[in-house]
C-alpha cells in the first residue's frame, strides 16, 4: 500500500501531467490533493455541528458508544490535535472540548447520571430499593444491584453520596416495596 500511496503523491507533485493521463487517473477515482482537503474540511464542519448540537443538549462532549460515527470522530480529534487549524481549536474550545479526556471521565459522568436517577426515584417512591424487575426502572435496578456488588471499587465520595440518599447496601429478602 505504501508504494501505491507514494506513486499517487508523485503524480500529484509532477509539474506537468498530460490531460490524457489526468483524465485516466480521474476515471479510476483519483481525487487530487486540493479536492481531498476541501472534502475533509466539509466533513469536519459537518461533524463539528453534530458535536456542538450534542454539547448544547448534554452540556459535555463525552459522546456515548451508541453514536459510533460521532464518538470515533471525537476520539480522532485528540489524535489530530496538533494538525487542527487555530480556527478549529477555537471552535472546539467554545464548546469546552477536552483534549485530555480519559475513559474514566465518561464512567464518572455515567455514574452521576444514574445517581441522579436514583435520587429522583427516592423522591417519587420514598425508598432506594429499585429492583431489576421494576417496570420502567429495570436499568436503574441493575445499576443499584451493581453498586452493591462493586462497593469495594466505589470511591469514598460515591459511597458517601449513596449513604446520604439512604441507599440500602444489604437488602432484606421477601420485603415488598410500594411502587
Amino acid at each position: 500500500m505504501a508504494g501505491y500511496t507514494d506513486w499517487i503523491i508523485a503524480q500529484e507533485e509532477r509539474v506537468s501531467i498530460g490531460k490524457d493521463r489526468r483524465r485516466k487517473l480521474e476515471a479510476l477515482g483519483m481525487i487530487w490533493k486540493k479536492e481531498r482537503k476541501k472534502i475533509r474540511s466539509v466533513h469536519w464542519d459537518k461533524m463539528y455541528e453534530k458535536l456542538k448540537k450534542f454539547y448544547l443538549k448534554n452540556g459535555h462532549c463525552i459522546v456515548p458508544v451508541k453514536d459510533k460515527e460521532l464518538r470515533e470522530w471525537v476520539q480522532n480529534l485528540r489524535t489530530w490535535n496538533k494538525k487542527l487549524t487555530p480556527k478549529q481549536r477555537e471552535k472546539l474550545r467554545a464548546i469546552n472540548f477536552d483534549f485530555d479526556w480519559k475513559r474514566n471521565d465518561y464512567n464518572k459522568l455515567r455514574w452521576e447520571k444514574r445517581y441522579e436517577e436514583l435520587r429522583n426515584f427516592k423522591k417519587r417512591f420514598g425508598h432506594c430499593n429499585v429492583s431489576k424487575h421494576t417496570g420502567d426502572y429495570v436499568s436503574l435496578g441493575i445499576w443499584v444491584r451493581d453498586q452493591r456488588i462493586r462497593k469495594g471499587k466505589l470511591s469514598a465520595e460515591q459511597i458517601k453520596k449513596l449513604d446520604r440518599v439512604g441507599f440500602p447496601w444489604i437488602v432484606a429478602t421477601g420485603r415488598k416495596f410500594k411502587i
